[in-house]
């Protein structure tokens, strides 16, 4: 299982106290996306995306996420966690037994 977030891009300049369209999309296997959880604090907290198009195995789901930027500048860490239909989601530490292979850990 796996989420991406498309937009905003790395270090994208945001305009501060505006609403910014987060999107990405989400993959698992034989299951299907059942949500996908944004957070703007780094993983501190998250928030549920809506979900777009149908629930299908083997298939990218698309997801967007409706993000009111802080009025304070700074630098903020967006990050996207998918939990598919059994209840699986995207952990937030990586496996280093598995190397380079099947990097699926919440970014």
């Amino acid at each position: 299982m796996k989420s991406q977030i498309a937009r905003p891009f790395l270090k994208e300049l945001i305009k501060q106290g505006s609403t910014y369209r987060v999107f990405g999309a989400a993959w698992t296997g034989a299951s299907s996306i059942a949500k996908v959880e944004v957070s703007t604090d780094g993983g501190k907290s998250f928030a549920a995306a809506k979900l777009l198009g149908e629930r299908t195995p083997y298939t990218w789901r698309r997801w967007e996420f409706s993000w009111n930027v802080p009025t304070k500048p700074g630098s903020y860490t967006l990050l996207a966690r998918a939990t598919d239909a059994n209840g699986n989601s995207q952990p937030m530490d990586r496996d280093r037994d598995r190397e380079a292979y099947m990097i699926n850990t919440v970014l």
